[in-house]
């Protein structure tokens, strides 16, 4: 039980230590305030037990995910400088946040668009038309 758990059980008590008539006004606001910050020590708690288990779920996917390197002198654990990584992925920036977004080759084929991961924009919307237009300019 939290902190907040414990200090509204005891408002709880003193509101009943006192005797409060419930058929006042003011006693029915005493009571219902007490009854409505009980429920949200619940909800706090809940979102709690919740929060962890997405930083759990969250540490988890961060020990699979890509990494990437702007160094090719680096090498990998197995002596390879990686570079074939990099062809896997295009970088694409922006144009509403200029965020640089990484994104695997598969996805350009897409018909679908490519958000921007930081605000939710388009980034392009179709690069299938955008590649025949740069073909057919040369």
């Amino acid at each position: 039980m939290s902190y907040l758990s414990e200090r509204i059980s005891y408002l709880k008590g003193l509101a009943e230590g006192l005797n409060i008539d419930r058929e006042t006004r003011e006693g029915r606001f005493m009571l219902a305030l007490v009854s409505v910050m009980d429920e949200m020590t619940d909800v706090l708690d809940e979102l709690e037990d919740q929060n962890a288990e997405l930083l759990d779920a969250i540490e988890d996917l961060q020990g699979t995910g890509y990494r990437f390197r702007t160094d090719d002198a680096l090498d990998d654990d197995d002596g390879q400088d990686g570079s074939d990584i990099y062809e896997e992925f295009v970088a694409l920036e922006c144009p509403e946040c200029g965020e640089v977004v990484y994104f695997d080759q598969s996805m350009l084929h897409s018909e679908n668009d490519l958000i921007c991961p930081e605000c939710n924009a388009p980034i392009v919307t179709n690069v299938a038309e955008t590649e025949d237009d740069e073909e057919d300019e040369d």
